[in-house]
């Protein structure tokens, strides 16, 4: 879930394990236009913003503490953090193209996420390159009102591709 793919904050990048016997089948003609939806977050709870705030470093009291939120802030509470709303959407794509295949993941945090909240994310749209082994698809979170709280583009590499839905155990 971090904004520049798995730098960390002293900005080494981190090496992922290459995994041996990896699958290598590119996104098939039928799936071109294609849209995948899924219910990622269902009631967001303080609980979960809170342990993000741990786990990121980001206390920020709009995001932890509901009196200054409301009091000071003037805010109707608590929100989550942009890229707790948008980690999700990485997910996704991971699980569709492969873990090392998003090559470009750009997003846009287009309205606040409060407790209570569930989140739907929708990736859709695939078009494949013309001169080069990529898709290029967008993406989209809702809320339970089917308001656009995060909206983006992404382009995956598909010599790495596999099929959404073919996960290997463990990893969903």
């Amino acid at each position: 879930m971090l904004g520049d793919r798995g730098v960390g904050r002293s900005g080494v990048r981190a090496r992922r394990p290459r995994r041996k016997g990896r699958e290598s089948s590119a996104v098939s003609r039928d799936q071109i236009g294609e849209t995948r939806e899924r219910v990622v977050v269902e009631d967001l709870k303080r609980t979960q913003i809170v342990r993000y705030a741990r786990a990121s470093g980001d206390f920020h009291p709009l995001h932890t503490d509901q009196e200054y939120a409301v009091g000071i802030a003037g805010s109707p509470g608590v929100f989550a953090h942009g890229v707790l709303t948008m980690g999700p959407l990485d997910r996704v794509l991971t699980e569709w193209f492969g873990r090392e295949s998003p090559v470009r993941f750009a997003v846009r945090f287009k309205g606040q996420v409060r407790p209570g909240e569930t989140l739907t994310d929708t990736v859709e749209d695939i078009t494949v390159g013309e001169h080069a082994p990529v898709a290029e698809v967008s993406l989209r979170t809702v809320n339970q009102d089917g308001a656009e709280v995060v909206s983006g583009r992404a382009v995956a590499g598909l010599d790495r591709a596999r099929p959404m839905g073919h996960e290997r155990e463990g990893q969903r």
